[in-house]
């Protein structure tokens, strides 16, 4: 077949040159004209990101990259922080937790009793962060039960979390 179109690839700075030497023997066997690789963090940053030190958390299933980029004459990565056990699955568990919590005090009901009441509380938390931003209270509904949850719970406990990377 031929190539598709040129395409650039982004990749986290904390890939290790296994990583990406693996990454790009996959992408041979695919009909893609890859031209090149760019940091994530600066594809993310470069129209953004002005003068000076700038700071870039991407948020994987298992860890937080941090990157510090430096904005002076142009935009440059400096250095790559990764923060195992801080990454997009352990955050839902921490608020699967605190939301469990609450479903017991206040209807006695534990969704993590059942696979599918696990599943059913796990669907909803993406949505619940999203809107504890632009809402005093949260409602959350798993089979015939609801909580009402104050979205100052949601955001402490978040911010709790992100605690930590604030120290790398």
């Amino acid at each position: 077949e031929e190539p598709n179109s040129p395409c650039l690839l982004a990749v986290p700075g904390s890939f290790s040159r296994e990583q990406l030497s693996l990454l790009l023997g996959i992408l041979q066997q695919f009909p893609i004209a890859l031209q090149g690789m760019i940091d994530s963090a600066l594809l993310c940053c470069h129209h953004k990101a002005g003068r000076g030190q700038h700071l870039h958390l991407d948020l994987h299933l298992h860890q937080a990259v941090i990157s510090e980029l430096n904005g002076d004459q142009e935009l440059t990565r400096d250095k790559v922080h990764c923060v195992a056990q801080q990454g997009w699955q352990s955050l839902l568990d921490a608020l699967a937790r605190i939301i469990t919590r609450e479903f017991v005090q206040q209807t006695r009901f534990d969704p993590l009793h059942t696979a599918a009441s696990e599943q059913a509380l796990y669907d909803q938390l993406p949505t619940a962060i999203d809107n504890s931003r632009h809402e005093k209270m949260l409602e959350l509904r798993i089979d015939d039960y609801s909580i009402q949850l104050s979205s100052l719970i949601l955001q402490q406990h978040v911010a709790e979390f992100f605690q930590p990377l604030q120290r790398e």
